[in-house]
């Protein structure tokens, strides 16, 4: 996947209050207090202003947020503790379904940069493979087991159930 579209949180958080909805794939830097969030929403929308992320030129940037937030099948992978919650955010991917064979994978940095960009059914398989090995690689010893394991994660979830 080719990144198409660069977005800080606050960026993603006034694109989806846009639309009445939460960003899918969180937003590690703004904290979920309501008036945290209001101060994003401000200052994703002035960036968005200022970058014309909503000018003529950007309909694939309207396209892939419009994809994104209408989803209807989500594919989530991070790094999850033992009892599966967010273990951090050195890894966050949502692969967004948005029809047949089209997908919006996002990578969340823990910066709370997300990069956008479009993909097909094999590229999604391929992303998942490449995480899966790149966990098996960086598995972890029986020393950091003990610290406490960290877990390659994947939720589901879809209109279809």
């Amino acid at each position: 996947m080719d990144d198409v579209l660069l977005l800080t949180d606050d960026e993603a958080v006034a694109f989806a209050a846009e639309r009445s909805a939460a960003w899918p794939g969180g937003a590690p830097t703004v904290e979920g207090a309501p008036t945290a969030i209001a101060e994003a929403i401000f200052r994703g929308n002035r960036s968005i202003f200022v970058r014309g992320l909503r000018d003529e030129p950007a309909v694939e940037v309207q396209e892939l947020v419009d994809g994104l937030l209408g989803s209807d099948a989500r594919v989530m992978l991070y790094l999850g503790d033992d009892s599966y919650r967010r273990a951090g955010w050195g890894v966050a991917s949502v692969l967004h379904g948005v029809g047949a064979d089209r997908w919006v994978l996002e990578r969340v940095e823990s910066t709370g940069v997300h990069r956008l960009g479009w993909g097909t059914d094999e590229d999604v398989r391929d992303y998942v493979a490449a995480m899966l090995g790149g966990a098996v690689d960086a598995g972890p010893t029986p020393a950091d087991e003990a610290a406490g394991a960290s877990w390659l994660c994947a939720l589901s979830a879809s209109a279809n159930g």
